[in-house]
Formats: structure tokens, sequence, C-alpha cells
């Protein structure tokens, strides 16, 4: 469930994301008691836009939370962004989260973070990967709850979870890391686009668990690239067997 505080801080970042400016969008949500608490790196720290918790950490590329979000106790942690890229890759990051569980029964907790504005690396085809892991000393952890990470990438720049996407399943019951497969995403050319990565937490009451998450946009070499490597590694295999003859 988004409070409506949420669809409107979407609809702004969006605005601004499809004006080229560099934004981070993130909301963490108690999904079970609906509570739910956003910052958006646009406007400044108000009650309204970010409230008690939240900071704004690299001129704008980035947050930090600790606090507690209804039913959860979230432990300080970074979400951060290389907005608007770079040549080599776009990359969005949840690091180390603790989040425990401090409401009655089993609860799930949202953790739904969000950059605007990438416009690197180009290219009209990219690829898209996620890697994700838990932690969690509790050895009863996996009874019952989990992690859950999607990555996504928009080439419309609106931050919504549109084709592609990825989703890697984390239900384990002490510590497990993944890397989510990757995919071919087209991007129409356009001079900005989103990424966002989704982590849905399931606890037992008591239960605290350390996840991290991290989405990343790579370009596709170009045929020329492509053709260049092959030659240089079809060289390296003749030279070697040059070699092997000659012993």
């Amino acid at each position: 469930m988004r409070t409506s505080l949420v669809k409107i801080a979407l609809a702004a970042a969006a605005l601004v994301g499809g004006s080229a400016q560099a934004t981070v969008l993130l909301n963490l949500e108690d999904l079970t008691g609906g509570v739910s608490k956003t910052c958006n790196t646009s406007a400044a720290i108000t009650a309204t836009n970010c409230g008690a918790g939240f900071s704004i950490i690299g001129g704008g590329l980035g947050i930090t939370f600790s606090g507690v979000v209804g039913g959860f106790d979230v432990f300080t942690t970074t979400f951060a962004s290389n907005l608007p890229g770079t040549a080599t890759a776009a990359t969005l990051n949840a690091s180390t989260t603790q989040v425990k569980r401090i409401g009655a029964g089993t609860g799930d907790f949202l953790i739904d973070l969000t950059g605007f504005g990438y416009t690197m690396p180009e290219g009209a085809n990219k690829y898209l990967t996620g890697s994700a892991s838990l932690t969690s000393s509790d050895t009863s952890f996996g009874a019952g709850n989990f992690v859950r990470s999607e990555f996504y990438a928009d080439a419309l720049n609106l931050g919504g979870k549109g084709t592609p996407e990825i989703n890697k399943i984390l239900n384990l019951a002490n510590s497990a890391s993944g890397d989510a497969p990757t995919i071919l995403w087209t991007d129409p050319g356009l001079d900005t686009f989103s990424m966002r990565d989704i982590q849905i937490i399931r606890l037992s009451n008591g239960k605290l668990v350390n996840t991290t998450l991290s989405g990343t946009v790579t370009p596709v070499p170009e045929p020329m690239t492509l053709s260049l490597v092959g030659a240089a590694l079809l060289a390296a295999g003749v030279a070697s067997r040059r070699r092997a003859n000659k012993a």
C-alpha cells in the first residue's frame, strides 16, 4: 500500500527526472502496519518531505536513514547512486541495512529506492543486473522469514516497475548472497533513464536481518569493440599454439 505522500513524491521525482535533474527517492514502509517514510533529494529536508531520521548526502546523490518505521527498527544505513552514471556503469546501492521487527507477529518491510536522471552509460542497448545478500545471526531466521530483491531500469525515466525486470529471491535460513541474471534492455535514445531497487523483508517479532542491495547498468560493447576483442583472443591463441609447437 502506498500513502498519498509517497504517490506525490513519486510523481514529483518523475517530473524532475524528466528534466534531467539527478534525483534519489527513498521510500521505507511497514507494509503490514501501513506506515511509511519517504525522502526525495530534489527537495530540502522538511517534516513533509523527509522528516526525522533522514539525511541527504553527496550533494543529493544519496540518503542515510536511522529510525523506526511502524513495527520495524531500521539502523543507520546508506542509500547511494553514482548519478548521472559513468561511461562504464550506472549504480544504485543500499549498503548493509539492518532491520529488526519490533512489532507483534510477522510483518513485511519495504525498501524502495529509485534514481532518476541517469545519462550514462550511453548506447541503445544496455545490460541490467543486480546483486543482493542477507545475513542473520539467528539460525531460525528462515522459519517463514525472507528477503526478496528486485531490480528495474526504465528508459522513460519515470521510475516505474516496467519491462525489463529482474526478480531475485533469497529465502534462506541464515546467510546467502547472489547475482540476478543479466538481461539486455533497449534504451530508445532518450536523454535520461531511471533505475529502481526494491527489497521486501519479512520478519517475525524479534528477528533481525542485515541485507545489501545493488543494481547496475552497463553498456553493451559496440560491434567494433567485440571484433577487436575477438581478434586479440584469436591472435593470443595462435601465438600460444606456436609456442607449444616450438617446444
